[in-house]
């Protein structure tokens, strides 16, 4: 057996190493990063009605957590007998301004205070957030590409058209002031 032969057993048999099986075609690194991390979403890539779902469905799970509202969806829904005496009264007296949807979802009933006459008065619904989400509600109507870091009125307008909680123009005065952007 010769040197040739001997070397060429020696290559077949040979592990090969990580240089080897690097391949030879390799992207420019700003073409490699663009093409592994995807496009940062656009305003025109996010379907309303989809985020609002999704809105509407972490609400729903986040107010059983809360007991006044647990306890107002047990008024709504007639299983008041289970409540103690106090706990039922507070539900009976909020109970005329709310209303259970069928999928769970408790809104808010409010009046529209229109001051042109043309406009005649009417009611509208507003989801009502239970505390462990407001910042998520003020997230989304500020800070966001929806929001538009539009300063305290109007995005308190904006988010009163929408959705209620107790103490709603502090809790969103409060959050317009902290941020770093206005």
């Amino acid at each position: 057996m010769g040197q040739d032969d001997a070397a060429r057993l020696a290559a077949s048999n040979a592990v090969p190493n990580e240089a080897q099986n690097v391949r030879e075609e390799t992207l420019p690194a700003t073409e490699a990063l663009t093409a592994a991390t995807p496009a940062p979403p656009d305003a025109e890539d996010v379907n309303p009605l989809t985020v609002q779902e999704e809105r509407r469905r972490r609400v729903a799970a986040a107010k059983e957590e809360e007991l006044r509202w647990s306890n107002l969806r047990a008024v709504l829904r007639g299983e008041d007998a289970r409540l103690g005496y106090k706990a039922a009264r507070d539900a009976w007296k909020m109970a005329d301004r709310f209303v259970l949807s069928e999928d769970g979802v408790l809104y808010f009933v409010g009046t529209n205070r229109r001051s042109d006459p043309d406009e005649q008065q009417g009611t509208w619904m507003r989801l009502v957030v239970p505390s462990t989400m407001v910042q998520e509600v003020l997230q989304s109507c500020h800070d966001s590409l929806e929001g538009g870091h539009q300063g305290i009125n109007r995005t308190y307008h904006r988010v009163k058209s929408d959705y209620y909680w107790i103490g709603l123009y502090a809790g969103v005065e409060k959050h317009v002031r902290s941020c770093p952007d206005c």
